[in-house]
């Protein structure tokens, strides 16, 4: 027998399964297979995207979207994203954009925002 799903704000507001969010893990977690395995199970997989260069962070949010249409997190190391990190996100609709060890710019998150994105 199966255990009712779990409603949620995070469920309702992303149409996900299950309220989780995998962490972005960057240096360590780099390769988009735990970011496409967390979407598969019905959460928010998640990219660490770190000191990558804007054609790397979109060759592995396009590689995420090949394998899985759910919502997909980047995030961001705040001192070591770019312009270029938000214009990669921007261009690609990615749903979610996170940001730690800082605050990111506020004409960063305006952009994300007025891409559609959840900051």
């Amino acid at each position: 027998m199966r255990s009712p799903r779990l409603q949620t704000r995070l469920t309702s507001a992303y149409g996900v399964e299950h309220p989780f969010v995998g962490a972005g893990m960057a240096f360590v977690g780099t390769l988009p297979d735990l970011a496409i395995a967390v979407c598969r199970a019905g959460g928010i997989g998640s990219l660490g995207i770190g000191p990558l260069p804007g054609d790397a962070a979109r060759a592995l949010i396009q590689a995420v979207r090949a394998e899985t249409d759910r919502p997909l997190n980047v995030n961001l190391i705040t001192p070591l994203a770019t312009e270029e990190h938000i214009r990669v996100c921007v261009e690609e609709g990615v749903p979610i954009v996170s940001f730690h060890w800082g605050h990111p710019p506020r004409a960063w998150i305006d952009r994300l925002h007025d891409a559609g994105a959840k900051v």
